[in-house]
């Protein structure tokens, strides 16, 4: 690399040290734990902002769960998967499939403490380069798929970085192949005060509301209506 993309790595803060990364829940038993949101009904599906509050929810069996999306801008949610009492019937099943964890099912529940927060996911393997989408607040992400975790309102200005011209630029450096590791992409320098600034976050907002207007049409997915 030239010196000016040296200065960029050497100057802004990386990607790690600014946000969490991290998988979601892998359940070791879909066909049993996880629907299609239409085969459970959009009103028996629960909408917890936080763990916590989630598992107070003792009435409530299906959450949605971002699995199996490969598309970009706002996540389209197709799957709901069973967490009724932080997920106890899936944990059992975990303890029961491996049983050398111990019961320790962490290696396939992850940290259970970003469940239901918003993030940014990104396909690991994408023969047509980095591709991401924004996961709204109350959704259980899926293993398939790393997540970068952030409030709220950082998400559409880092995600517009990520996916610009100069973002994808220094992601096809960090991984020069057709997979998208979290340890390369973690080491993306981050401009902060770009992200922090108006301009940015307008064209941020006005170009993501374009990308809402075409997902929200998509009719298999419901929480965008």
């Amino acid at each position: 690399a030239d010196a000016s993309i040296r200065r960029v790595f050497g100057e802004f803060p990386l990607l790690k040290s600014l946000y969490t990364l991290d998988m979601g829940l892998k359940t070791s038993g879909n066909f049993r734990f996880v629907r299609y949101w239409w085969a459970v009904g959009h009103n028996r599906i629960g909408r917890p902002t936080s763990r916590t509050e989630a598992a107070q929810m003792v009435h409530s069996k299906w959450f949605w769960y971002a699995k199996g999306d490969k598309g970009t801008g706002l996540s389209r949610l197709r799957y709901v998967v069973n967490w009724n009492r932080d997920g106890n019937e899936i944990k059992a099943h975990l303890t029961h499939q491996y049983p050398y964890l111990n019961g320790n099912v962490d290696w396939c529940t992850h940290d259970e403490d970003l469940y239901f927060r918003s993030c940014i996911t990104w396909s690991p393997v994408s023969s047509t380069g980095f591709r991401a989408r924004i996961v709204q607040p109350g959704v259980i992400t899926s293993n398939a798929a790393y997540g970068i975790f952030a409030e709220e309102e950082v998400l559409p200005p880092l995600y517009w970085y990520l996916t610009s011209t100069p973002g994808r630029y220094l992601i096809r450096i960090l991984c020069s192949t057709i997979n998208h590791n979290k340890g390369d992409l973690e080491k993306l320098p981050i401009p902060t005060k770009l992200l922090t600034s108006i301009d940015f976050r307008n064209s941020a907002s006005v170009g993501l509301d374009g990308i809402r207007d075409v997902d929200s049409s998509d009719e298999v997915d419901a929480r965008q209506q």
